[in-house]
């Protein structure tokens, strides 16, 4: 536990982003965990240019994901979206039902050496949920107290890095806190009950942001909103 306090210590102690990443690449490091990754998956943030706050993947493997549009597919961030849940890589895969395409992304990252990582959701202060993602190769199962150990510097980290983040690198305020929660989703392919479980809130009520937002933008259905979201985000 002493340890594990000075991981989290050397984090909130980071001056900028990339100070961050290196601190949680340290404590990650004697559990094999090479790749690692912070972003925002709801709020504001989400719908700017950079969501993610630090990126540490083989760029062949980032390129053949954002190529084969797996952020729609890959089951990890899927299952901790909505369920909330800090889980093992392996964890979630065994979930799977057989014909989900989430298997199709897993098979491949083992083939770049990926075989088990951890998936931490964290809620911010303002509301916005964020996602950590870290990765390594094959390993023995992960016991509870690295469990534990990986839960707490992700959670560490990506807080510290969204208090650092530029806030200029956010879009302007065209939807309320909420609408651009649910656009945020609604872009990565989630339904209205999706959305529900993943915010706390009704499906109904999913629906009704989503409304509003659409007609802020001048948008004919939720396909020309999600676009439209895209292109404002890039202003």
């Amino acid at each position: 536990m002493a340890d594990l306090a000075a991981m989290v210590a050397r984090i909130d102690a980071a001056a900028t982003v990339a100070e961050v990443a290196s601190a949680l690449a340290a404590g990650l490091a004697p559990l094999g965990m090479t790749a690692y990754a912070s972003g925002m998956v709801s709020g504001p943030r989400s719908l700017g240019p950079t969501p993610f706050h630090f990126v540490h993947w083989p760029a062949d493997w980032l390129a053949l994901y954002e190529a084969q549009g797996f952020v729609r597919l890959d089951p990890l961030p899927r299952w901790a979206i909505v369920s909330g849940e800090a889980l093992a890589w392996t964890d979630i895969v065994v979930r799977l039902p057989l014909g989900d395409p989430g298997h199709r992304v897993v098979a491949l990252a083992a083939e770049f050496g990926f075989h088990e990582g951890f998936v931490t959701p964290v809620r911010t202060r303002g509301g916005d949920l964020g996602l950590v993602s870290v990765g390594g190769g094959a390993r023995p199962p992960l016991d509870p107290g690295e469990r534990l150990l990986l839960r707490t510097i992700s959670a560490a980290a990506l807080m510290r890095a969204e208090a650092l983040a530029d806030p200029a690198t956010a879009p302007a305020g065209v939807f309320t806190v909420r609408e651009a929660e649910c656009v945020a989703l609604l872009r990565q392919g989630f339904s209205d009950p999706e959305i529900g479980r993943a915010l706390a809130i009704a499906p109904e009520t999913a629906r009704f942001h989503l409304d509003n937002a659409r007609r802020k933008v001048g948008a004919r259905n939720r396909v020309d909103l999600a676009v439209k979201a895209a292109a404002l985000a890039r202003v």
